[in-house]
């Protein structure tokens, strides 16, 4: 009986102790990641906002103003990406598709594929090829055409952003290439059948400085390009119309298949039980990683609307479909969105709000649905030349804007433990790459925790 009183004893004197051993270390890790933010210096009126949560057992390990509504930037991307990928499937494929119908007409009808590329155009060209027609059609009724969504800023956009439209080639953005002419100076050089107006002030100078910028209150696509260049180089320019830019390299295509067509294009949507001749696609483990490993707004935007169309029973997607998928899905999975405000799929918005208990607690409710997979990892996208001894150990979407830093994700740490965080930083006085380095503090800690 004694020995029995002893081993229970023993028993609890262990557990007792090792309660205390984890209590204190969760309290140095919280001292820790407290004075790794003092240190930082970020000015009085920057927001740090952090939570860390469990996922084993969903308990809350750290936070900090983990209640305050915060700009997630990028990181929204997670979330929205996961309801679409919820809504369209893991199979899912978006497709260009080439029809014809019994008076001879030929039907494109685009997929509004993120990833549609000139090479897919010639496919589409070498498809039409050797097929007698009348009529080309082209169907773009997949999603609407409103080029940004609500809360999008002029100095966020332009020229990194290019137009969202069901016309996707090449990100609908033209490549330019610019050349030193050692007798006529700086030229412009437009190899592609979509062509620009450019005012050219350029120079040759000591350092390379290339800067381009157009009036938003004119109507056209006059481009001013200034500055200064060493060497010559190439710029990636968002097109104005989309559908010209498309028409005009499909044009280019048909001519070099000899295909000749005359007669212009006509808009209107595909029949039903008409015969596919062919089509180009990528899959949605293509497209989704370029958005949660490279930040793709483009395609973040793109895939919600067609997912929000989805989601409706319907053909044809918009924005506001995707937020009404988003509320569902998030909602479904027990998540209150009462004190929380998202306007796009892909968190450009500064109108998009979301704070950090709420973030890690949704990290927690997707986490079984293969959305790592997606994410970018040390070394990979996003995480270039960052946090690399954690290869194998993080999973991370992040996110920026001007005067806004964020990073999320899942990590398991050095004893094992498995956790899903948020870090979020705005409104501060540093370099970007200051704030970055904070954040790979902070990860860190949580990693050696």
């Amino acid at each position: 009986m004694k020995i029995k009183l002893l081993k229970v004893f023993s028993l609890l004197l262990f557990s007792v102790l090792l309660t205390q051993t984890q209590s204190q270390a969760f309290t140095l890790f919280k001292k820790s990641i407290n004075s790794i933010i003092r240190s930082a210096e970020v000015n009085r009126t920057s927001v740090v906002s952090i939570s860390v949560k469990n996922l084993k057992n969903q308990k809350t390990v750290y936070k900090k103003k983990e209640k305050q509504l915060v700009v997630p930037a990028s990181s929204l991307k997670m979330f929205t990406f996961a309801s679409s990928l919820n809504t369209l499937g893991k199979d899912y494929e978006f497709k260009t598709s080439v029809f014809k119908d019994l008076k001879n007409n030929i039907y494109i009808k685009l997929g509004a594929d993120p990833l549609l590329s000139a090479s897919d155009i010639k496919k589409i060209a070498n498809i039409i090829k050797g097929q007698e027609f009348n009529k080309i059609y082209i169907d773009d009724t997949i999603i609407d055409k409103v080029p940004y969504p609500d809360g999008w800023l002029t100095d966020d956009l332009w020229p990194n952003i290019p137009k969202i439209s069901p016309y996707t080639l090449d990100r609908n953005m033209v490549k330019v290439k610019i050349k030193i002419n050692p007798s006529k100076g700086v030229e412009i050089y437009q190899p592609n059948a979509y062509k620009f107006s450019f005012i050219n002030n350029l120079t040759i100078g000591s350092e390379q400085n290339v800067k381009i910028s157009k009036n938003y209150n004119d109507d056209n696509e006059i481009i001013n390009i200034e500055g200064t260049i060493v060497e010559d180089t190439s710029l990636d320019i968002p097109v104005y119309n989309p559908k010209f830019y498309f028409i005009a390299n499909l044009e280019e295509a048909l001519r070099a298949q000899n295909i000749k067509y005359f007669d212009r294009y006509y808009f209107e949507k595909t029949p039903n039980n008409i015969n596919e001749l062919g089509h180009v696609s990528h899959n949605i483990e293509e497209v989704g990683s370029r958005i949660l490993q490279n930040s793709d707004n483009f395609a973040s935007e793109i895939v919600f609307k067609i997912a929000g169309g989805k989601f409706r029973n319907r053909d044809f997607g918009s924005t506001a479909d995707g937020l009404k998928m988003f509320g569902d899905y998030y909602s479904n999975l027990g998540l209150n969105l009462k004190d929380v405000n998202v306007t796009d799929g892909s968190g450009v918005s500064r109108y998009n709000l979301l704070y950090a208990d709420w973030m890690t607690d949704a990290l927690v409710k997707i986490e079984n649905t293969g959305i790592k997979s997606y994410m970018a990892t040390p070394d990979v996208g996003s995480l270039s030349k960052r946090l690399r001894h954690m290869k194998g150990s993080l999973w991370a979407k992040t996110g920026t804007l001007n005067g806004i830093s964020s990073i999320e994700g899942y990590i398991i740490t050095k004893d094992k433990k498995y956790f899903a965080f948020v870090i979020i930083i705005q409104n501060f006085n540093k370099k970007s790459s200051v704030i970055k380095s904070l954040e790979d503090d902070l990860i860190n800690n949580i990693y050696n925790m």
